[in-house]
Parts: C-alpha cells; structure tokens; sequence
C-alpha cells in the first residue's frame, strides 16, 4: 500500500518532471502566439494564462530543488534566466496598462479608451494632444473617365485624366476637357457655390466638358456614377484612384498639469514615444474623419526584467554548449 510520503513524493517527482516543463512551455508559446495575431481576446489577462505562467515558474524551481546536487552552473543560470522571464511577464500582467487614445487634430486627452474586454480604463498622469496628423502616399491619385455609348454599344476609356487638357476619345467624334477637380464636393447653399468640405476625397468629383454637338458641361462623381447625365448623348462615368497609402503620421505633444509642454515627437508605425514609462504607438486613422488618429498606449513595467531573464538564459545556454565540447575534448584525450 502506498503511503503518504509515498504520495508525496510521487507528485513532488510530477512537479519536477521535465516532460511537465516542455508541456507547459509548448502552451504557453501558443498561448503568446495567439494572443499576438488576436490581440482583441486579450488572453494575457486571463485567469488561465496567468495559471500557466505560475505552473511554469513551480515547475523551474522543482527542478532546481530535486536536481540540486547534480545540477551545474550553466544549467542553473539558465533557469534562473527563465524564472526572471516569467516574473516579469507576472509584472506586466498585474500592473501593466494598454488602451487606445483617439483624437482629432488640436484636440487633447487623458483617457485611454477602454481595453479589448472593456474591463478597465486607463488614465494618464499628463495629457497628449494631436498637434497635427497627416499621410504620406506613394505618387499621387489618379483620375479615368469611361464613356460608353447608349445605343452603339462602344466603350472608351481615358486613363489618368489631367485637370486643363483636353482628349480626343479615339474613334469618336467625342473630345473631353477636364476643368476642374474637388476632393470632397459640396454646394454652399448661402452663396450657391461648389467647394471642398476637406482635402480628404470623400466625395471626390470632375468637371468635364463633353464637346459634341453641342459642347455640355457636367460634374461627375465617383460615388455617384449617372448623376445628371440625362441629356449627355453617352454615359460618361469617373473613377477616382487614390494613391496607395504609404505612412501616416501624428505629431503629438505631452502637456503637463500647468498647461506647458513637456515633450514633442512624431511618431509613425514602427517609430513610437516613450515619455514616463509609457509607450505611444500609431495603430491606426480613420479615412472618414480628418484629422483624426488612433494611437494606441502601452505601459510594461515587466518588459525590462523580460529582457534581463533572456540575457541571463542566453548566457547559461551559451555556457552549458562551452562546457559539453569541454567535457567531450576531455573524454577523447583520455
């Protein structure tokens, strides 16, 4: 019969296994994957993630206890490297902070936003202000304008149209003059006038001047393709091309409690700030909104004991390989 001791022991032996260790290990490395590509489930604040990295670290320290006599320096130094990752991955999960700041150009804020489960809020210490947001393209939009006859069944098309020439549409006794371009078409009902509401092409719209007989102006939309073309003797359509997006970026300021500046950077994808242990990054704009940028905020208090733990771990498995040739270049000489 098996005693208690016995029982013990048996699952002492359990918690120091090494095949517990990689098990464990292989589900928290998908664990971390997964919460990398979907960041919105926020899995490192669940209770299971968190029961992972404790099982982890008892684990790392049974094995150090029961193979204390055998166990060499480099092994040891590898799984105190591996105890100072998972403390501070502990760190970051009980105090660390993440939240999204939205904010349009001149504005200034101080709450995060709430995170991916709507759990918590973040509150800044200082405000940040979007002094100025703007995006880089590559090369410039482009305009087409398609005309397609009604009842001869032909289909012209002018690619990359530009505002003040005109162009003969091949085999037609058609040409087009393209007069004007408005990104974002309006009409001023006081003074009856067309203008841009913005520079961002929401409602992007082209004067043409369709020379037949007769010659006939029309403004075309590209969202609203058949606009006020009645009377025209083909259907003449836009299609507006923007240029592909290449960067977006914000200026933005850290104002303190008496209204003065304390720090002042650019930041874009991959070029974040860092001021007061927290980490600004530029995730993202919306196209419908001018002026206005989504900046994500990060504080890891635990990111710089991470580093420590892979620099300790990296060290004792640099010295473990040094210390297996030793031992091999020892057994063949004697």
């Amino acid at each position: 019969m098996m005693t208690i001791r016995n029982r013990v022991y048996e699952v002492w032996k359990g918690l120091a296994s090494l095949s517990l260790f990689f098990w464990l290990s292989g589900l928290l490395l998908v664990a971390m994957v997964v919460g990398t590509l979907a960041p919105q489930w926020n899995l490192y604040r669940q209770w299971w993630f968190a029961g992972l990295l404790g099982g982890l670290a008892v684990n790392t320290v049974a094995c150090v206890i029961h193979r204390w006599k055998a166990i060499r320096w480099p092994s040891l130094i590898s799984h105190v490297g591996i105890l100072s990752i998972l403390a501070g991955a502990s760190v970051t999960l009980i105090w660390g902070e993440r939240g999204s700041l939205a904010l349009m150009e001149g504005e200034a804020g101080e709450c995060c936003g709430r995170d991916a489960q709507q759990a918590m809020t973040v509150h800044l210490p200082f405000k940040v202000r979007l002094k100025k947001f703007w995006l880089e393209h590559y090369g410039e939009a482009k305009h087409a304008v398609r005309l397609a006859h009604r009842t001869e069944g032909w289909t012209k098309t002018l690619e990359s149209v530009v505002v003040g020439k005109q162009y003969a549409v091949e085999g037609t006794p058609y040409k087009v003059t393209v007069k004007q371009f408005v990104p974002d078409f309006m009409i001023d009902l006081a003074s009856k006038s067309i203008q841009s509401r913005s520079s961002t092409p929401r409602n992007p719209a082209l004067l043409v001047a369709l020379e037949a007989s007769p010659t006939q102006e029309v403004w075309l939309f590209a969202k609203y393709p058949g606009m006020h073309q009645e009377s025209l003797p083909v259907e003449v359509a836009y299609e507006y091309r923007p240029a592909q997006v290449k960067q977006f970026k914000s200026q933005v300021e850290v104002v303190g409690e008496d209204g003065k500046v304390r720090h002042e950077q650019t930041i874009w994808v991959n070029q974040p700030m860092k001021y007061a242990g927290y980490t600004f990054y530029q995730s993202g704009y919306d196209p419908e909104k001018p002026g206005l940028s989504v900046v994500e905020v990060a504080k890891d208090p635990g990111v710089p004991v991470v580093y420590t733990g892979f620099g300790v771990l990296l060290i004792g498995l640099s010295l473990n390989v040094f210390r297996k040739r030793d031992d091999s270049r020892k057994e063949k000489i004697s």
